[in-house]
């Protein structure tokens, strides 16, 4: 399945807190909506942390720092060391961006399956339509993947924006499938998947994003404006 004419791929080995990962992810996302170019970024957090959904209650028993992320979905731990997150933006343009949530998700959550499936990793969907509320990996929603003991594995939240969207995803995933390891390419082969060509961030716009990254983290994710107050 492809639907992108060309994605950016970043493998972002340099560990960053919370607050700087999720401003990252939005500024790829407002470059989407400017220029019209498609992200797929991987990631790792430098500590123990937790982000929240859009429409989420701030947990003020947390002691871990929280980060509120402008998709949806639950709660979802970070920093453990067992963790691997992405974020994918698609342009308004793509017929992945103009597919129905519901459908779009089984679509991105497939091409993750097939490029871990043929790597090794034994998963399946969860094929239950029974909605659920809570932390993310604790409530696995329709076309999640699960390991074949029934525990979660990847999931995800979307939000669509002028007819953009951004999909951030986390996966559970052995250490061969995390950043150093990358067994075989998987995420690579992920890209491939939904993109007819692959590319890698120039320098400019490495720059670009750090230099959006830092300003949405002066004026947005530091600030209990945007965690604690929706």
């Amino acid at each position: 399945m492809t639907s992108l004419d060309q994605l950016t791929l970043w493998i972002d080995d340099l560990p960053r807190p919370a607050i700087e990962q999720m401003a990252v992810d939005e500024a790829l996302f407002r470059m989407t909506q400017h220029f019209g170019m498609a992200f797929l970024r991987f990631y790792q957090f430098s500590a123990p942390s937790v982000t929240i959904g859009y429409f989420d209650d701030y947990p003020e028993d947390e002691t871990r720092p929280v980060v509120r992320r402008m998709t949806g979905g639950g709660l979802v731990e970070h920093g453990s060391g067992k963790d691997l997150t992405y974020c994918l933006t698609l342009p308004s343009d793509s017929s992945l961006a103009k597919a129905q949530t519901d459908d779009r998700y089984r679509l991105i959550h497939q091409s993750v399956f097939e490029s871990l499936k043929t790597r090794g990793l034994s998963l399946r969907f969860e094929d239950s339509t029974a909605k659920s509320s809570g932390p993310c990996f604790s409530n696995p929603v329709q076309w999640d993947l699960l390991d074949q003991q029934g525990s979660k594995m990847a999931g995800g939240a979307q939000r669509k924006s002028r007819g953009s969207v951004i999909h951030q995803g986390s996966l559970h995933v052995p250490p061969a499938f995390q950043l150093a390891g990358n067994k075989e390419g998987w995420m690579g082969d992920f890209g491939n998947r939904i993109a007819e060509e692959t590319r890698v961030p120039g320098a400019f716009e490495i720059e670009l994003i750090c230099s959006k990254t830092a300003k949405l983290i002066q004026i947005q994710y530091k600030n209990d404006n945007w965690n604690k107050k929706r």
